[in-house]
């Protein structure tokens, strides 16, 4: 997530607010989805860790 935020960064001129770089668009844009997945996958795994505990049998 940190790449595509600096991919961003460089897409524009400070100064003047102009688009200046629109290539850099797609792949940014690539990064932020790719980014929200991975943090969508690891809550879905965290949800999901009580419940493989609790589907261990228990020992006597």
């Amino acid at each position: 997530m940190a790449i595509s935020q600096l991919l961003e960064d460089l897409q524009w001129d400070d100064r003047t607010g102009v688009l200046v770089h629109a290539w850099m668009i797609v792949p940014e844009e690539a990064l932020e989805m790719v980014g929200s997945g991975a943090w969508l996958l690891a809550l879905l795994l965290l949800a999901r860790a009580p419940l493989a505990a609790d589907e261990r049998p228990l020992r006597a």
